[in-house]
C-alpha cells in the first residue's frame, strides 16, 4: 500500500527523500539534547540546596529508578506498536 501511494504521489511531482538515521546516530544526539537540560537542572539543585552533594544511596536509588524507566518507556513502545498494527 506504501509503495502504491508512493508511486502516485512521484507521478504528480512529487519527490521522496529519505530521512531514515541510524540507531547510533538517535542515540548519541539524545544524550546531546539532554546534555543540556541535564546542566541546568543540576545547577537549580545546587543553587536550592547549597553546595552539598547527593548521598551514595540516593544516587543509587535515582539510577535504578532511570534505567527502570528506560524499560517501561520502551515497553509502552512495544505495548502501542502491537496493539495498532495491522499484521
Amino acid at each position: 500500500m506504501f509503495l502504491e501511494k508512493k508511486a502516485a504521489l512521484e507521478a504528480e511531482g512529487f519527490e521522496a527523500h529519505d530521512l531514515t538515521i541510524s540507531a547510533v546516530y538517535a542515540n548519541v544526539m539524545a544524550v546531546v539534547l539532554a546534555l543540556p537540560i541535564l546542566l541546568v537542572l543540576l545547577a537549580v539543585f545546587v543553587w536550592k540546596n547549597g553546595h552539598g552533594s547527593i548521598s551514595s544511596p540516593m544516587l543509587l536509588v535515582v539510577l535504578v529508578l532511570y534505567f527502570l524507566l528506560i524499560v517501561v518507556h520502551e515497553a509502552i513502545h512495544g505495548l502501542f506498536w502491537s496493539f495498532f498494527r495491522k499484521k
